[in-house]
């Protein structure tokens, strides 16, 4: 069943915000679940922010944190086994 563009627009989450005069950054994400599309909504009503300020504050968050490094599998199973 093809769906119809109003059925696509309530699973997307389109937030904008003003990065300086006259520019804009924004982000669309579409084909969210409608379950995972309401939890940042009910997590911004919890901590009294709007939906944009919450997810921003999910992506800040998430992505401020370091890389782990990648490791190399083989050298740290060897590692492991070593004293065996």
């Amino acid at each position: 069943m093809e769906k119809k563009p109003l059925d696509a627009a309530r699973n997307m989450i389109t937030l904008q915000s003003l990065r300086a005069p006259g520019t804009m950054a924004s982000i669309t994400i579409r084909n969210l679940d409608e379950s995972l599309k309401n939890r940042p909504r009910i997590r911004a009503a919890h901590h009294r922010r709007s939906m944009e300020e919450e997810v921003r504050h999910i992506l800040k968050t998430a992505l401020s944190k370091e890389p782990t490094p990648a490791i190399n599998l083989a050298a740290a199973i060897q590692k492991r086994f070593r004293p065996f």
